[in-house]
C-alpha cells in the first residue's frame, strides 16, 4: 500500500480524472549541488511531490466528499452553499451586499465617459453603443443566500448606482438583471441551475431573443429569425449548468432536477439584414 502511490505516479496504472478548478502548477525543481546543500531543492521538491503523487486527484475527492457529506464543508475557494441546494460564488454575494462598491465618483466618471462615447459613435459613425447589465445569481435568487450574509436597506451596490445613473444620463441600457427578477417566478424553467453560477441555456434563449428585438428596433432592420423548435429536458447537465458543483471535486454528483435545453434553428437570410456587432465583456 505504501508503494502504490509511487507506482501510480510513475506508471499511471489506473487512469484518473484531473481535478477541476484553478490550480497553480508546481514546477519540478532543478537538482544542483548548491540547492541540495542549502536544502532549497528539498523544500521545493515537497510541494511538487504532493501535487504529483499517485492517486492525488482521487484522494482529494475522497477527502472533499467526506467533509461535505458529514460536515457540509465545501473545499473550493469562493463557493458558498445556500438554502435549497443552491451554490453561489461569493463574489456575486459580495456584489449583492454592496461590499465591492467602488464609489459614486468613479462610477459617475465612467458612465459620463460612456455617454460621451455613445453620442460620438452615433453622430460620427452611425454606431449604437449599448450598455448591457447581466444578471447575477445572488441578485436574482437572494432568498436562498445563507442568513449570515445580509444586506441593509440602505446598502449601495454597483448595480443599483449604475442602473439609476444610466437613466439620468440617457445611456442606452438593457437591464437583464431587473428583467430576470420580474420573470423568475413565472418562467417555465429555472433561470439559473442549482449548482451553476451562469444563467441556464433556457435563460440564454430569453436574452438572445431580447437582444435581437432590441437591435431590430434600434436600427430599424429585420434580422434573420431564430426559430425555437422545442426544449429537451435532460437530467444530464450540460454546458455550464454544473460548473460550480464541478469545482467542489466530489466523488458523487450533487442531487439536482432536470434542466431544459432549447432546440433552435435560424430562418432564411433572404431579405434580412445581419448587422456587425462587437461585444466587449
Amino acid at each position: 500500500m505504501l508503494i502504490l502511490p509511487a507506482l501510480q505516479g510513475y506508471f499511471q496504472i489506473i487512469p484518473e480524472n484531473p481535478l477541476h478548478g484553478d490550480f497553480e502548477e508546481k514546477p519540478r525543481p532543478e537538482l544542483t549541488e548548491m540547492a541540495w546543500l542549502r536544502g532549497t531543492y528539498q523544500e521545493a521538491m515537497d510541494p511538487w511531490i504532493e501535487q504529483n503523487i499517485g492517486f492525488h486527484s482521487s484522494l482529494v475527492r475522497l477527502h472533499n466528499q467526506y467533509e461535505y457529506s458529514l460536515f457540509g464543508i465545501t473545499n473550493a475557494e469562493g463557493i458558498v452553499e445556500g438554502k435549497n441546494g443552491q451554490l453561489y460564488e461569493y463574489d456575486y454575494i459580495r456584489a449583492w451586499m454592496g461590499i465591492d462598491f467602488v464609489g459614486e465618483m468613479l462610477l459617475d466618471r465612467k458612465l459620463r465617459q460612456f455617454r460621451f462615447l455613445q453620442q460620438y459613435l452615433s453622430d460620427s459613425c452611425d454606431i449604437d453603443l449599448v450598455l448591457v447589465l447581466e444578471p447575477g445569481k445572488a441578485s436574482v435568487y437572494p432568498e436562498d443566500i445563507p442568513d449570515e450574509y445580509s444586506r441593509g436597506p440602505e446598502a449601495i451596490t454597483n448595480y443599483g448606482f449604475i442602473r439609476e445613473r444610466t437613466q439620468q444620463l440617457g445611456i442606452n441600457l438593457i437591464d437583464f438583471n431587473a428583467w430576470f427578477l420580474q420573470i423568475k417566478d413565472t418562467a417555465e424553467y429555472p433561470l439559473f441551475p442549482l449548482q451553476g453560477t451562469h444563467w441556464s441555456e433556457f435563460a440564454m434563449w430569453y436574452a438572445a431573443d431580447s437582444l435581437i428585438r432590441y437591435i431590430e428596433g434600434t436600427r430599424g432592420i429585420n434580422m434573420p429569425e431564430v426559430i425555437r423548435e422545442g426544449v429537451e429536458i435532460s437530467t444530464k447537465l450540460q454546458s455550464t449548468d454544473y460548473d460550480v458543483g464541478r469545482t467542489l471535486n466530489l466523488i458523487c454528483e450533487l442531487p439536482h432536477g432536470p434542466m431544459p435545453y432549447p432546440q433552435y434553428s435560424f430562418g432564411p437570410d433572404e431579405g434580412k439584414q445581419k448587422p456587425n456587432v462587437l461585444a466587449v465583456a
